[in-house]
């Protein structure tokens, strides 16, 4: 148990620092880093079945994840925000739109008040999921 707990913390950790350096990493081909968080990516992606497969992966080991984190750490923070975001992508495929328009639609929370992310921190998040459900 205590092996999973530490598998668990440590991509926690990976994914709050990749929301903390955010600037640091390089850009995925199908994605300019300095366009706009909303504008609709290009490129081949996986088809609306197959991105709700690998988002509810995710979306379960994300939430075991918080699971094991501490409420109000930074690491439960970034976890929560990626959690939030791919349950809104899902929803956006669930509504029939492509995936490429519900990577864009899924960031709608946090283009308010609500989430203080700063537009390199949504184009990130924006970025993983580009890269998650690309072929």
């Amino acid at each position: 148990m205590k092996k999973v707990n530490f598998k668990s913390m440590l991509t926690a950790l990976s994914v709050a620092l990749t929301l903390l350096f955010v600037g640091i990493g390089s850009a995925g081909a199908q994605s300019d880093m300095t366009s706009s968080p909303l504008t609709i990516p290009q490129g081949s992606f996986v088809d609306a079945n197959q991105a709700q497969v690998i988002l509810g992966e995710q979306l379960d080991i994300l939430k075991d994840q918080l699971s094991v984190l501490q409420i109000g750490d930074p690491i439960y923070t970034a976890v929560e925000i990626k959690y939030v975001y791919y349950q809104e992508i899902d929803n956006a495929l669930k509504s029939g739109s492509t995936v490429s328009s519900s990577i864009v639609q899924g960031l709608a929370p946090f283009m308010t008040e609500a989430y203080d992310l700063t537009s390199t921190q949504v184009t990130q998040l924006k970025q993983d999921a580009i890269d998650l459900l690309s072929i």
